[in-house]
């Protein structure tokens, strides 16, 4: 824009020399062309700068290491003039705020919740002479999503969640317990062959494993490559327990309280993690434990896993 005017006053300066040195009627109808030429232009681009809207993609959701082709959404019936703007980018967890410099395109080294800004946004009239600004803060949400990182010496999920054996009410289990009938047992569990030899009726009670109650705990603290391990092996366990069909509970310290989530899939388990992805650190590591239930904290030591 400032080429533009430099270049424009060059012009004008240039007629008003030509009119003073030859007094002429074409020195004179040049000036005044001149002269009049950005009123015009800002007249007819007015009409596009009004009815032209300008948005920002809805929210968007990436894997760690995917690169975003940042745009805007730009609307109008009428011919668009030219807009400028810059983005920028604000980090949830470092709490930041970045400009992208030289590229339209937003590839994040960290996972995290990120919001996308227009900086110095413009529309122009169609000889950039006239800037008006875009009018609105133009926004978009980003969530960065961790990868699974592979915990190494995580203890054998079947054995450690093992307590012992109860009564399954709807009769169909691999496992069966013998015992004498009693009214009410169902005629169809009994088992005959069994009952002849010995004289009684023999009742093959059907059985599943009582387990403890699964909770993880995760601790909001460290810094963004601390963090990424958190999140990836917190993906990772909890993966891992759904495997095994087994519905567990999440519990996230962050800076204002204890935050917990019921994972009973994957779905579940990515809303999870894109709340997580939205809370603000605390400063250190806190304890959280329950003697109730089987209990694995996530930590972010390289030599953890």
């Amino acid at each position: 824009m400032l080429r533009r005017r430099v270049l424009y006053l060059t012009c004008l300066v240039g007629c008003i020399g030509f009119y003073i040195a030859y007094r002429e009627w074409m020195a004179w109808l040049f000036l005044v062309t001149l002269a009049v030429l950005p009123w015009f232009s800002l007249l007819i681009s007015l009409p596009s700068i009004l009815f032209l809207k300008v948005r920002t993609f809805p929210t968007r959701k990436l894997q760690l290491g995917q690169e975003l082709a940042l745009a805007l959404q730009v609307t109008s019936f009428l011919p668009a003039p030219p807009i400028t703007w810059r983005f920028t980018y604000h980090s949830g967890f470092d709490e930041k705020t970045y400009v992208i410099k030289n590229t339209n395109t937003f590839q994040p080294k960290h996972c995290g919740k990120y919001t996308i800004g227009v900086k110095k946004g413009r529309k122009y009239d169609f000889l950039s002479l006239f800037r008006f600004p875009f009018g609105k803060k133009l926004q978009q949400t980003v969530y960065v999503l961790p990868t699974p990182i592979k915990v190494e010496n995580l203890p054998d999920l079947e054995k450690s969640l093992w307590v012992g054996w109860k009564p399954k009410p709807d009769g169909f289990s691999e496992v069966h317990d013998l015992r004498e009938y009693r009214p009410g047992d169902n005629l169809r569990q009994i088992h005959w062959k069994l009952s002849a030899k010995t004289g009684k009726y023999i009742y093959r009670e059907p059985l599943r494993p009582l387990r403890k109650r699964p909770l993880l705990t995760i601790c909001l603290c460290g810094s963004e490559d601390v963090l990424d391990r958190k999140l990836g092996r917190l993906l990772y366990v909890s993966s891992e327990l759904l495997k095994l069909e087994l519905t567990h509970e999440l519990r996230c310290m962050a800076r204002d309280r204890v935050y917990s989530f019921r994972i009973l899939d994957q779905k579940s388990l990515e809303e999870a993690v894109v709340s997580i992805l939205s809370l603000c650190p605390c400063a250190a590591e806190h304890a959280m434990s329950e003697k109730s239930a089987w209990q694995y904290h996530i930590g972010g030591d390289p030599n953890e896993a």
